[in-house]
């Protein structure tokens, strides 16, 4: 090799356009790696661990990862490569806490990276990963970012790929059969066959949700059968697997069950190696249909049993709260970033116009003042920035709780609600207010409310249902949503919280004795509708039903 450098650069650039090529220049560097300088090491082994990704060796890319996040740590611009490929990987297998970890490592160190291919990298796993994690407009926002910043060809199709993903995941009418076809042809013209086929495979799957006639299917299953060498061809588990899931679904509508139960079997198979997945769990559903339809209910139950630990553990609770936090931490970053950018950019292009009409005698001065004031804006965006981030916190916690104020629950229904019906999840909400707070305040004061307020939160959190999230309406009357839940649900960790409230102990904390109770009302989706105003009016109507009762029990909103 005369460049080492030159070639692991051309190397990485193969990474998704020809495989075979990829891994045979993977096999040339191994031969020589014994001179690699530390960061072609480094480089290398980003390059090697991207290789056990594709082959489905997801444990062994986390070990290799590891170990290269802390023998890379001074070399930036590789790091955020591992981190791209860690974020990737951990999202891909359902570890959404190191995706996350990951990706915060990525945007809190992009600022310091120069080349603009690093930070195409970055923004390209930034909105892959939040499609993973089916935060659908935050990935819309970055591939946006990445598409407007002059990318080259192969990150313009990567970013329009997972633009129009984003479009279709949410639902916009606006997407049609010719934008779709051109950005999958556009991605194969330079050898992008795998991005091609994940927006192929996106597509197919909305169109088979929005068949209504045999027709429409066979449409869908003539596509997905033109296009399947292709899909194997990519090498890819993760959409090789979507593909067959797909297939198994299409032949379970056309009542082809042989097909249906083949492929829904090689669908499994595929996750094994990836863990649970949503094609997984349709996967399941299709082999649980046939054997119900056979009453074969051995069979039945056993797969029920699998599918349900699958679904608990893709759609756990601390996932769920991960990704919640994910949304409100980074909410409005693909936002400033793009200010930040076109700000720098817009004052070095004026200074840039000025220094060329100087003459040369003052062109060191005013490199100088170029320099300066570059630092002085870039000081300033970083400072503006941070206190942003902390006032849009502050604005929105309540500051003796530390949950969301009624601001922050306004914000957070505003985008959980829309998500959610999309979803078809259904929301438990209620509002619980402490009983005679009034008379606890004039008797014992209001150092002793504040502790009540701050005690009854206390207890309720401590019941550790990570689906729950808490806010503080105002004084002692408080709200409870429960995402993807149900009646049941809601009343059951309700009649938890009322119970905990009404065992708190007063005397030793505050040297007064007295008794705590709280009345509740709830109310679901499926009864009062995914509008907010209309939730908080039904749960309430419920919370004075339940005070009108006697206090101290829940009452349930009915139309």
């Amino acid at each position: 090799i005369d460049n080492i450098d030159n070639f692991l650069y051309e190397t990485e650039e193969l990474r998704s356009t020809n495989l075979q090529l990829f891994s045979e220049n993977l096999d040339i560097l191994e031969k020589v790696k014994e001179s690699f300088s530390s960061k072609q090491s480094c480089y290398y082994g980003y390059l090697f661990a991207y290789k056990l990704t594709y082959t489905g060796k997801f444990n062994e890319t986390k070990e290799q990862l590891l170990k290269l996040s802390s023998e890379c740590i001074n070399f930036v611009e590789i790091q955020i490569r591992i981190k791209a490929l860690q974020a990737n990987s951990f999202a891909i297998s359902g570890n959404y806490q190191g995706a996350i970890s990951s990706l915060d490592y990525i945007i809190n160190h992009i600022d310091e990276v120069q080349d603009q291919k690093t930070k195409h990298i970055a923004y390209i796993i930034t909105f892959i990963v939040y499609d993973l994690v089916d935060q659908q407009l935050l990935s819309l926002k970055f591939a946006e970012l990445l598409i407007n910043d002059n990318p080259s060809q192969n990150n313009l199709c990567k970013a329009s790929v997972y633009k129009y993903i984003a479009l279709i995941k949410t639902g916009n009418q606006n997407v049609y059969d010719d934008d779709i076809n051109k950005i999958i042809q556009m991605c194969k013209n330079i050898n992008e066959n795998i991005y091609a086929q994940i927006l192929n495979i996106a597509w197919l799957q909305e169109n088979l949700k929005n068949t209504k006639t045999s027709q429409d299917i066979n449409r869908v299953l003539n596509t997905l059968k033109e296009s399947s060498k292709e899909i194997d061809n990519t090498k890819y588990i993760n959409i090789i697997s979507i593909k067959n899931t797909l297939f198994a679904q299409i032949y379970e509508k056309l009542n082809n069950l042989e097909q249906a139960i083949k492929y829904a079997n090689l669908a499994i198979e595929n996750s094994a190696s990836i863990g649970a997945t949503e094609q997984k769990i349709e996967a399941l559903q299709v082999l649980i249909n046939y054997h119900q339809n056979t009453q074969e209910f051995k069979t039945v139950n056993k797969y029920l049993l699998e599918k349900n630990l699958a679904e608990r553990k893709l759609y756990s609770n601390k996932e769920a709260k991960l990704m919640a936090y994910q949304t409100v931490k980074h909410d409005s970053l693909a936002k400033t970033h793009q200010i930040t950018s076109l700000n720098q950019q817009n004052k070095l292009l004026s200074l840039e116009n000025k220094l060329a009409q100087e003459s040369k005698a003052s062109q060191r001065l005013i490199n100088i003042l170029l320099g300066t004031l570059l630092l002085f804006f870039l000081f300033l965006i970083y400072r503006i920035k941070k206190q942003q981030k902390e006032y849009k916190r502050l604005s929105e916690l309540d500051h003796m709780t530390l949950i969301y104020n009624r601001k922050g629950a306004r914000d957070y229904m505003d985008y959980l609600l829309p998500y959610s019906e999309n979803k078809n999840e259904l929301i438990a909400y209620g509002i619980f207010d402490l009983d005679k707070f009034k008379k606890i305040n004039d008797e014992f004061g209001h150092l002793t409310g504040d502790w009540v307020i701050k005690k009854a939160v206390t207890v309720c959190q401590n019941l550790n249902n990570a689906k729950i999230t808490f806010a503080r309406l105002g004084g002692e009357e408080f709200s409870i949503t429960i995402r993807d839940s149900s009646l049941e649900e809601i009343i059951h960790f309700s009649e938890q919280c009322r119970l905990a409230i009404h065992s708190i102990k007063t005397l030793k904390e505050t040297g007064h004795n007295f008794q705590i109770s709280a009345s509740f009302g709830i109310t679901t989706t499926m009864t009062s509708g995914y509008d907010y105003s209309t939730l908080m009016k039904n749960a309430d109507t419920a919370l004075y039903a339940a005070k009108n009762n006697g206090r101290n029990q829940i009452s349930i909103f009915k139309n």
